[in-house]
């Protein structure tokens, strides 16, 4: 599940994962930018990839911390899973990640 407070940012993350995965093929639930009358949808037992604005997750007072739910909190640059915080010392290096983030921005500049 990835959170953030820009709608913009929920797509381009969800279509840059669709990217980061290649060349496998996503083919479980997808919806990239989950409506509050949809909140519901997180309690699906399947395997899903949603993004949620942050406002709407706090105001339904959902709490996914003992699920098997990974949050990728965007707007905090933090993972968080079911057993806690992902270790800042995983980082990507910073070579590789500046340039996986010139060619998702490349990937992702027509949308």
């Amino acid at each position: 599940m990835f959170v953030s407070r820009h709608k913009s940012l929920l797509t381009h993350a969800v279509v840059a994962f669709m990217s980061f995965i290649f060349p496998l093929c996503w083919k479980h639930t997808l919806i990239p930018i989950l409506p509050s009358e949809m909140i519901d949808y997180l309690d699906s037992p399947y395997i899903y990839l949603i993004g949620i604005e942050s406002a709407v997750l706090s105001e339904a007072c959902y709490d996914v911390s003992g699920s098997d739910v990974t949050q990728v909190m965007l707007d905090a640059n933090s993972i968080y899973t079911s057993e806690t915080e992902v270790d800042k010392k995983t980082r990507m290096p910073v070579k590789e990640f500046r340039t996986l983030k010139e060619k998702l921005l490349r990937a992702t500049a027509c949308i």
